[in-house]
């Protein structure tokens, strides 16, 4: 009588579906899947340097900033890097290649990707 007692007033166990996940991972008209696009941040192009698009760089760490140069030649700097592109960097022998990838002439500015 003991087990078949408990056997009979122990919780069951419900399977279900939430609906709402389905629906999040249901792809629809507007549903735009991710590329394999690069990390990009924002450098300073210094006065005397010019840059072509699609040009290749190299971006290395300088205490909070990453200096992108060309050669020996510093010619942007990234003043305020994202926290993970830094941390990938300086853990992967701190230099990185980048690419740039639009060049702002106003703002005396280049989108840099980095690979």
């Amino acid at each position: 009588m003991g087990s078949e007692f408990l056997k009979k007033t122990r919780a069951t166990h419900v399977k279900s579906i939430d609906a709402g996940r389905v629906r999040l991972g249901t792809p629809d008209l507007f549903t735009q899947a991710p590329t394999n696009q690069p990390r990009c941040a924002v450098a300073s192009i210094n006065r005397e340097a010019t840059l072509v698009a699609g040009e290749m760089l190299i971006v290395e760490p300088k205490g909070s900033e990453l200096v992108v140069s060309r050669g020996n030649n510093e010619v942007a700097r990234i003043k305020s890097p994202p926290a993970d592109v830094m941390q990938a960097i300086c853990g992967k022998g701190a230099v990185a290649k980048g690419e740039v990838q639009k060049i702002n002439r106003l703002s005396k500015t280049a989108d840099i990707s980095l690979c």
